[in-house]
């Protein structure tokens, strides 16, 4: 008989992988503000419902702002966005640039009222076993930043 654990492990993971690297980021890419309130108010339904089934009390549901889009401030703030692009050009970087959901500090530090765009730290394969980044991306990034704060 053979055996077909290493095969399933690997499917398994791979399966993993996908829905990790674009799935959920798609999904979290999709929703919008509007969209957030009405998701939380039908689990608010849903509680109220299942606690007029089951008692009051049976379900609590809380919910806490964590992982907001920050596009709906950054959109607001983009001559923040287009300072951070001159830098990067001015240390002969081409940016980049393309919108990211929430989940960030910057997303965090962005709703607390100082918009912070994400900068690239110029790292490869994030979030992952093989993560990485050169030293020159690390010292291109320090120039980008010193070039940020000079001309702020």
């Amino acid at each position: 008989m053979i055996d077909l654990t290493p095969i399933m492990e690997a499917i398994i993971a791979l399966v993993v992988a996908v829905i990790t690297a674009f799935v959920i980021p798609w999904l979290k890419g999709k929703i919008d503000a509007d969209k957030l309130e009405q998701k939380k108010e039908t689990m608010r339904r849903i509680a109220a419902y299942l606690n007029q089934k089951w008692g009051a009390g049976t379900f609590e549901c809380v919910i806490r702002d964590s992982y907001r889009n920050m596009r709906e401030i950054m959109e607001q703030h983009m001559d923040v966005v287009e300072k951070a692009k001159a830098a990067f050009e001015a240390n002969g970087v081409t940016p980049v640039i393309s919108p990211i959901r929430g989940g960030t500090d910057g997303a965090r530090l962005s709703f607390m009222g100082l918009p912070c765009p994400n900068l690239s730290t110029g790292g490869y394969n994030f979030h992952g076993r093989k993560e990485m980044i050169t030293v020159e991306a690390m010292e291109a990034m320090v120039n980008v930043l010193e070039s940020i704060v000079r001309n702020a």
